[in-house]
């Protein structure tokens, strides 16, 4: 088979881009015949496609205002996007187009282009932006959904986009077009739902689309179990964004006898003295972020994971992750992570924001060792029984399947 796959970044820049270079892998290696579209960018892997990728757009910081202007009027409706597929498609015939991340760099403008030449398109939701311009149903400290039924223009009330009104306005601009005037979604043969809470949550608030549930996969021989004992430490992996709830976790472990090593993006107000200092019984390390296998055999280490989540997680590779080396996850009870960590099976879970059941969960797990092992190992078997890249390919291949006959029904 011929698989498209479109992605905006073509390089490891967060969960939804491993997402996508761990599945043109897996396709590959099974036979599959696979091409890329996505965005010129200096840190992109090879692409036997990318002569027709889309030039770079920087959202962030436009060098003119000519630069501005091309990146806002990208983010509505991309002719550039839409040119350069139709030039690939002029050389290449797709029998499946499987889309990953596409908004504002690339712009659901692309599907009109795929519905004209024929071919069954899917799409995998990462997040939650076709429901909510802020990407992540998450307003000043607390969950959000009062864009619900389309109403994005709520979202400028909120500030919901980097605290912004304006970039909220046109944020909420975006969505409106896209959902409301042009309808572009509609030109979806299947949606995606990496868990069975976005799927429901995503219908709840207006999107009806048709939609199956599949998670994602680890690639279980990259992530081997330790055979030697973990240090007496736990992880955190993430940001220290509000909705990642790494607040919470650092006055739960407030006077633990327990090191709490944290990997990821932390500013710099976070990584102050008082946190890395702690007291006599235990400290806060931060250390920054790493390659990936660098970072697994860092987790491979410590005890177990810690998600305190305050956010509708959808399916979080970390949590994945952390099953593959045999480590359990103790983890927020919100979005779709009940779906992996099984209370008392894979992990434990607490209910997101209260800062007291998070600690004593940690101190459960501590101060039973052989209880961490026995739920480690459980995790390990869940990995390879429903998240292994076997299981994940049988099922893709089926919505594939289902998508292409949806698109040759009368």
């Amino acid at each position: 088979m011929n698989v498209l796959l479109v992605n905006k970044f073509h390089y490891r820049r967060r969960g939804a881009e491993a997402v996508y270079l761990d599945t043109a892998s897996l396709l590959r290696r099974k036979g599959h015949r696979v091409m890329e579209f996505s965005m010129v960018h200096p840190l992109n892997e090879k692409s036997s496609t990318e002569r027709f990728f889309v030039d770079e757009v920087d959202f962030a910081s436009p060098r003119s205002p000519a630069a501005k202007f091309r990146a806002l009027s990208r983010m509505f409706y991309s002719f550039e996007s839409q040119a350069k597929l139709k030039a690939l498609l002029s050389t290449e015939r797709p029998d499946i187009a499987h889309l990953h991340n596409i908004y504002h760099q690339l712009s659901p403008s692309i599907l009109p282009v795929l519905r004209r030449a024929g071919i069954p398109t899917v799409m995998t939701m990462h997040d939650y932006k076709v429901v909510c311009p802020a990407y992540t149903l998450w307003r000043k400290g607390s969950i959000c959904e009062r864009c619900r039924g389309g109403r994005f223009y709520r979202a400028v009330f909120g500030r919901c986009v980097k605290s912004s009104v304006g970039k909220s306005a046109l944020c909420a601009a975006e969505m409106f077009l896209h959902r409301r005037i042009l309808r572009l979604y509609d030109r979806l043969d299947l949606s995606i739902c990496p868990s069975l809470f976005m799927a429901r949550k995503l219908a709840d608030l207006g999107f009806r689309n048709e939609t199956a549930v599949l998670s994602n996969f680890v690639d279980l021989d990259r992530f081997r179990p330790s055979r030697t004992s973990p240090e007496r430490a736990i992880s955190f992996v993430g940001g220290d964004t509000p909705e990642k709830g790494l607040t919470d976790l650092l006055a739960a472990v407030r006077d633990l006898d327990v090191e709490l090593r944290v990997f990821g993006a932390i500013r710099e107000r976070t990584a102050r003295p008082e946190h890395s200092a702690g007291n006599n019984r235990g400290r806060v390390v931060f250390r920054g972020r790493l390659p990936a296998p660098k970072l697994a055999a860092e987790i491979a280490k410590t005890m177990f994971l810690v998600v305190p989540s305050a956010w509708y997680e959808n399916n979080p590779l970390a949590i994945m992750e952390a099953f593959a080396l045999g480590k359990p996850v103790v983890a927020s009870r919100i979005g779709g992570i009940p779906e992996l960590v099984r209370d008392g099976e894979t992990g434990l879970l607490f209910d997101a924001g209260d800062r007291h059941d998070l600690r004593i969960k940690i101190k459960q797990l501590l101060d039973h060792p052989e209880e961490t092992a026995r739920l480690g190992g459980r995790a390990r078997r869940y990995a390879e029984e429903r998240l292994s890249p076997d299981i994940h390919y049988a099922g893709l291949l089926a919505l594939y399947q289902r998508a292409r006959l949806r698109r040759t029904a009368p």
